[in-house]
């Protein structure tokens, strides 16, 4: 993903729920299931031409935690 998108979608999440390095889509991803939360994913489906958009980045998102935080995964 374009550093730029990344940035944005960190601001956007940001302004809506006060999480500062969390991507809207990977936040999305996570929060309980709804009509909204449907919506959403099948729309940045469509968007950004990926299947399993918000998926994607949620899994980007945590490696990335996990490889900046020293862990490796499953410790």
């Amino acid at each position: 993903m374009a550093g730029w998108h990344w940035r944005t979608s960190c601001f956007c999440n940001r302004l809506l729920f006060g999480r500062a390095n969390e991507p809207i889509c990977s936040r999305v991803y996570v929060a309980h299931p709804s009509i909204c939360r449907s919506v959403f994913l099948f729309l940045m489906d469509i968007v950004f031409g990926e299947y399993q958009h918000c998926r994607n980045i949620h899994e980007r998102y945590k490696w990335t935690r996990v490889r900046n935080s020293g862990n490796t995964p499953g410790s």
